[in-house]
């Protein structure tokens, strides 16, 4: 499995503040990978240094091209971004206007443009917002409008920067769903949150703290790590914690994910 995004020795500072000094993170294809760290760990910068968003030192790669000052054209064929206030992206006044616009910049041709979003609303089950004025859509809609905007060139890379932490359930499961679709079909999602819950949708978990990583592994093994949380400063997801602690006393053995599964476990 080919590597999607590598960062070498990568160094920000803000005035006299260094975010990240030396830092390294090398991330597989195909994945869905969960960055949690509390505030000001330095996850956003880290988002914003890969879409070219503020200035760093050292070598971002994504899919084996080295970005400089000239990559903005390959960043936008490349990489999707959602950020947490969907409403600092529009650029548009129209659903329509908004998803065509991207594909304008990329230079698709008119019948591409209206196939590519007729195709990436129904994924979003968001066809009938296709004529309305985004200020008139609710958090949650903006927020599917923002991932369509996102998606809609069909990305190698999308990246998700606390993007669900304004959501209800409603929304955040439809979004959590489609991105395992893309995920399946050959996208990689990077998902930087505080909210450790979350990352149980995921296949792999990074945790940074003090702009170092603490923690980079699979899920499941991920979980099994309650130090590298507590040390952090992050909630472990509470079913996950609740069944790693009654696994030492051997009443389960496995981590669970779900109530319904260490329910089930438990009461065998």
């Amino acid at each position: 499995m080919q590597n999607v995004i590598e960062i070498k020795d990568l160094n920000i500072k803000f005035k006299n503040k260094k975010v990240f000094e030396k830092f390294n993170l090398t991330l597989k294809s195909k994945r869905f990978v969960t960055i949690l760290g509390k505030n000001c760990s330095g996850k956003s910068s880290l988002a914003k240094a890969i879409v070219g968003l503020i200035p760093y030192n050292g070598e971002i790669i994504i899919d084996g091209v080295k970005l400089d000052d000239k990559s903005s054209e390959y960043l936008l064929k490349k990489v999707g971004v959602v950020f947490e206030n969907p409403n600092q992206q529009f650029v548009c006044n129209t659903v329509y206007d908004e998803l065509s616009y991207v594909l304008e910049n990329l230079n698709y041709y008119q019948i591409d443009i209206d196939e590519k979003i007729e195709a990436v609303t129904t994924l979003l089950g968001i066809e009938e917002l296709l004529n309305r004025e985004i200020v008139t859509l609710s958090v949650g809609e903006q927020q599917l409008v923002a991932l369509a905007s996102a998606i809609i060139h069909q990305p190698s890379l999308l990246i998700l920067d606390d993007a669900l932490s304004m959501l209800d359930n409603y929304y955040k499961e439809i979004i959590l769903k489609t991105i395992d679709i893309l995920r399946k079909k050959g996208m990689t999602i990077i998902y930087l949150t505080s909210n450790s819950i979350d990352c149980i949708y995921g296949t792999d978990v990074v945790i940074i703290n003090n702009g170092e990583i603490v923690l980079n592994k699979p899920l499941i093994k991920a979980l099994k790590e309650e130090k590298a949380f507590i040390t952090s400063g992050i909630e472990m997801p509470f079913i996950a914690n609740i069944s790693l602690k009654l696994g030492y006393y051997n009443l389960v053995d496995k981590i669970y994910l779900d109530e319904k599964g260490l329910v089930n476990a438990i009461w065998k």
